[in-house]
């Protein structure tokens, strides 16, 4: 019987260390290869503030505003989405307070999409000052004279 010199043996476990290191480290680059290409796109609620931020230079620094989805004019708390919708919105334009329903000047509307904004802004009495996309619209009250 033969045996193996010692630096034959170093080497195979050497080899099998590397081995065993590169499947081992398999997962973790697989695991990692996915969350990239799952980050590399925004996420649907930085899309949604994205849009709701370009509100704020046309909004007062401070203050109340309203708010309201669709064309009801109010907010139902019921339904989730609109529900993260409104808090999303109130986050986004703090240090402004959002609150539900059209007893303020000014106005921030999310919609669905196909609404046509100027018709319910025609129909609750307000006009349409900026749209951001996605349904989302600054309205405010005719008779408000700009002083922000």
């Amino acid at each position: 019987m033969q045996t193996v010199s010692y630096q034959l043996r170093v080497r195979i476990g050497l080899m099998l260390l590397l081995i065993l290191g590169f499947i081992s480290s398999q997962h973790p680059v697989q695991f990692f290869s996915y969350i990239s290409r799952n980050l590399s796109q925004p996420d649907e609620i930085s899309l949604f503030i994205t849009q709701v931020a370009c509100l704020r230079e046309a909004l007062p620094a401070h203050g109340v505003i309203g708010y309201f989805i669709n064309e009801v004019g109010t907010v139902s708390f019921s339904d989730l989405e609109e529900s993260k919708r409104y808090f999303l919105t109130q986050y986004t334009l703090a240090p402004l307070v959002v609150e539900p329903g059209l007893s303020h000047n000014w106005i921030v509307g999310n919609l669905k999409d196909g609404m046509d904004a100027v018709l319910i802004a025609k129909d609750l009495g307000l006009e349409v000052i900026e749209e951001c996309g996605g349904g989302t619209f600054l309205f405010r009250k005719p008779e408000v004279i700009e002083n922000r």
